[in-house]
């Protein structure tokens, strides 16, 4: 009789990408695990593909390869969004919001924290009072955020129902 899988669910930020096939078939990387805020080498066969500085959740299970040791194989990735303010600034500062970059991307968590998304999705007046970003921009920010958010709401919508990322795009 076989071995049963034990599957496991865990969250973390992507700290590495070691490998990752053009297909995105299959990757290597390096995550900080929520649970017990390690550095894990985690391997992904999930038909998608993973970004340093990524919030991530993966279903799947611990295998120990024979020659890197114990790894957390993932069979599922799900994008989500960032829970801290470390991993909101990582997020701002990716460029992934037309008109935020690493310098900006400091000075809305520092003024902001944990609340700075929704200040950024609802209360766009409020980045305009820092210094550097005029009313145009911040609704410009906004909007931009806004779009990514359905994007992201509508790719974890899609891949729970079984598409893969590069499926879904």
């Amino acid at each position: 009789m076989g071995e049963t899988k034990q599957e496991h669910i865990l969250e973390g930020v992507v700290e590495t990408v070691i490998f990752q096939s053009p297909d995105g078939g299959f990757a290597v990387f390096t995550v900080l695990c929520d649970v017990d805020n390690r550095e894990q080498t985690w391997v992904s066969t999930a038909k998608a593909t993973v970004e340093v500085g990524e919030d991530v959740k993966l279903i799947g299970e611990y295998v120990v390869h024979p020659t890197y040791g114990q790894q957390f194989r993932a069979d599922v990735i799900e994008r989500i969004m960032p829970k801290t303010a470390g991993g909101m600034e990582n997020y701002l500062a990716s460029g992934v919001i037309k008109g935020i970059g690493p310098k900006r991307a400091e000075l809305i968590i520092a003024e902001f924290g944990i609340a700075a998304f929704d200040v950024i999705e609802n209360q766009p007046s409020m980045l305009a009072e820092l210094k550097g970003i005029s009313k145009k921009t911040a609704m410009a920010i906004s909007q931009e955020f806004k779009e990514k958010s359905a994007q992201r709401n509508t790719m974890m919508y899609l891949q729970n129902l079984g598409l893969t990322a590069n499926q879904s795009d």
